[in-house]
């Protein structure tokens, strides 16, 4: 737990610097020195900071023994455990926020020696953790990355249907940004949304991801710092903003 709390400190430091990614590094190779396997929950608060600051290392195919149903002997080979539950079940906050950490480390590889997307969408019953899970797949399909539990996109209609709820379909034009969960950015534009989501949803969403993005574009452009800095650079010889 001292580790974990080591780098969540880190990670909130701002500004971000090297030096602070350089350190965050040292302490994954000393908890890995050591053997350790951490349980579930300290594992996740682990991956939130180091997905935060960027830290990817082959340290984590180490230290996720008590997620992974899987023994990982590296980026390319994987062999099922013996005497471990087939799919253990998890809280869906911690699914949903391993599963998001692990996309943006670039990890599918222990997504798959997880079944972590199986289990992340048996445990959601929120909108949160559904639209988590939904964003972390997308961003994994949009590098390329897609784990192989996502071969049938299919897979992913109960967290469509939990975040559509009773909806009339026939109505999806007249939804307003409300509609649109918070989180969800990525996925309205995926692969995924088309075999996934109805037609009528996955328009509807991504009109409403549009404007949410057209809308706060618009709020950074009136913040003091964004006009102080292009005033600035408006004024350099041979500079021209768009």
């Amino acid at each position: 737990e001292d580790c974990c709390e080591v780098a969540e400190l880190f990670a909130s430091l701002k500004p971000r610097l090297w030096e602070a990614r350089e350190a965050m590094l040292c302490l994954l190779d000393g908890v890995s020195g050591r053997r350790l396997q951490p349980e579930v929950a300290l594992l996740v608060r682990l991956l939130e900071a180091y997905a935060e600051m960027g830290v990817r290392d082959t340290h984590w195919f180490h230290l996720s023994g008590k997620l992974s149903v899987c023994d990982v002997r590296d980026e390319t080979s994987m062999v099922p455990r013996r005497g471990v539950p087939a799919l253990p079940p998890l809280d869906e906050e911690v699914a949903a926020s391993a599963l998001m950490s692990l996309a943006k480390l670039n990890l599918p590889m222990l997504i798959d020696a997880s079944y972590l997307v199986k289990r992340a969408i048996r445990a959601s019953s929120s909108s949160a953790s559904a639209s988590t899970v939904l964003e972390a797949v997308s961003l994994l399909s949009l590098i390329g990355r897609k784990p192989s539990e996502l071969h049938r996109p299919s897979v992913l209609q109960p967290l469509v249907d939990l975040l559509v709820g009773e909806e009339d379909l026939a109505k999806c034009h007249e939804w307003q940004e409300e509609r649109l969960p918070p989180t969800l950015r990525l996925f309205p534009f995926s692969e995924l949304a088309s075999s996934a989501a109805p037609p009528e949803v996955g328009t509807a969403w991504r009109r409403l991801a549009a404007e949410r993005a057209k809308m706060q574009r618009s709020e950074q452009e009136r913040h003091p710092l964004f006009l102080a800095i292009t005033s600035e650079i408006s004024s350099w010889e041979g500079v021209q903003i768009e």
